[in-house]
């Protein structure tokens, strides 16, 4: 399974010696995510919160979860960075 996906997403050689990664399905879905969370604002633009689009409205109620967690993931990440280089392991 994990070979299958693998090969679905970072498209690996198996016979080769080196190994050459090609995350073009991640790029590719990473883009079209980011293209519609800009184009959000514009389609909400100039209306009222219960004249928005339910995917809108839907979607929005996800921001606490796309943003902030990793936000603070990417902390957490730093913190324990720092914990061992300054204490060693």
């Amino acid at each position: 399974m994990i070979r299958l996906i693998a090969h679905l997403f970072l498209r690996m050689p198996s016979s080769s010696s080196t190994v050459v990664r090609r995350p073009w399905l991640l790029t590719l879905l990473g883009l079209i995510a980011a293209t519609m969370l800009v184009a959000m604002p514009l389609a909400a633009a100039g209306s009222a919160p219960s004249a928005m689009p339910d995917l809108v409205r839907f979607l929005g109620r996800f921001h606490p979860l796309l943003l902030h967690l990793p936000i603070g993931v990417f902390a957490w990440i730093v913190v324990q960075e720092l914990v061992v280089i300054f204490r060693g392991r």
